[in-house]
């Protein structure tokens, strides 16, 4: 029921696809375990091929809600990036932020910041890094003096390491460019900023302000995530 929020639903194949572009061949070379929430999303027989020629997992039949994306995160010895592909608003009469999660009949399920941190924030052990490529997830009132408004800025303040996230509404492409160039440096290096700042010099233009949405957000002092 996306229509009643007036969102258009996302080419998850795509997505995924250009995702997975991103990490190479980093699985092949048991460098990288990857597990895939397609939710109730319909998706090609080719991709699926493909994700099980690289090894990929994926959560058939279950639903993309905040519980199965919280109790995946505390499976095993759970994950160090969790990556949201969605839709995200910023409220400003309730100043908050909200994302758009799948519920238990397939419907819209919003879940507001707050109840957002204080779930994912009991993690344990947390990841190092959420990318939240969804609108908004940034977006602070300019009226409010406050740094810790809008739902990046809480997760850093829960004690997550890192969150890359979008300070207005995002073009699609900018959002599939940016986490293509972020993933590939962050893979090369490990330093969370310094690929951030790469992969937006990529999609820097003078005549447009789409290249300066996507933000970082981090708690650490040298910005390393991984050796």
């Amino acid at each position: 029921d996306l229509e009643r929020y007036h969102l258009q639903p996302l080419d998850v194949d795509a997505e995924i696809a250009n995702l997975l572009g991103a990490l190479g061949n980093l699985r092949g070379n048991r460098k990288l375990e990857v597990t895939l929430m397609p939710g109730r999303t319909v998706l090609s027989n080719e991709l699926e091929k493909q994700w099980e020629r690289e090894g990929y997992k994926v959560e058939r039949g279950v639903e993309t809600s905040l519980d199965n994306i919280t109790r995946l995160l505390t499976h095993d010895k759970g994950y160090h990036i969790l990556h949201f592909l969605g839709h995200g608003h910023f409220s400003r009469r309730g100043r908050n932020e909200a994302l758009f999660f799948e519920g238990k009949d397939g419907q819209v399920d919003v879940v507001r910041d707050d109840d957002l941190v204080m779930q994912i924030g009991a993690v344990e052990p947390q990841p190092y890094l959420i990318f939240l490529a969804a609108c908004e997830t940034a977006k602070r009132d300019p009226e409010n003096g406050n740094p810790f408004v809008g739902l990046a800025p809480k997760l850093v303040k829960a004690g997550v390491p890192a969150v890359v996230a979008m300070q207005d509404r995002v073009p699609i492409v900018t959002a599939q460019s940016l986490t293509r160039d972020f993933y590939r440096y962050l893979l090369e290096h490990g330093i969370v900023d310094l690929a951030m700042n790469q992969a937006r010099l990529l999609l820097f233009d003078r005549q447009e302000t789409s290249w300066a949405i996507p933000v970082l957000f981090m708690r650490m002092r040298d910005g390393r995530l991984f050796v």
